[in-house]
């Protein structure tokens, strides 16, 4: 493989790895389909080494996924809590008493 070639396997491959980061970012800030679809990655087969002129980015797209990673396991973390929360209140066809306080009347 000439390294030409090599360097545009692998910016196309960093590039649809920028990408999604992105969409991940977007959909942590609510700016997206709250549902992603995500397909298990696989590494490139056949492209070789990252090129030396490619290693840079490559490495700064690896620690910005690892601080999205942490930032998705953070958001995970909370919407456990709030579907653990979510379901300790009572369903109404099991309430006994009312749930409402009436201020006015």
């Amino acid at each position: 493989m000439s390294a030409e070639r090599g360097n545009d396997e692998w910016a196309a491959i960093l590039d649809s790895m920028e990408a999604d980061l992105v969409r991940a970012l977007q959909q942590l800030e609510g700016h997206s389909d709250p549902v992603m679809e995500v397909a298990q990655w696989t590494p490139p087969v056949g492209a070789g080494a990252v090129p030396a002129e490619l290693e840079e980015r490559a490495r700064k797209l690896l620690a910005s996924q690892a601080e999205v990673a942490g930032m998705l396991a953070v958001a995970k973390r909370q919407t456990a809590q709030h579907l653990d929360a979510v379901s300790r209140i009572p369903e109404p066809d099991r309430l006994r008493e009312s749930i409402y306080l009436d201020i006015t009347g």
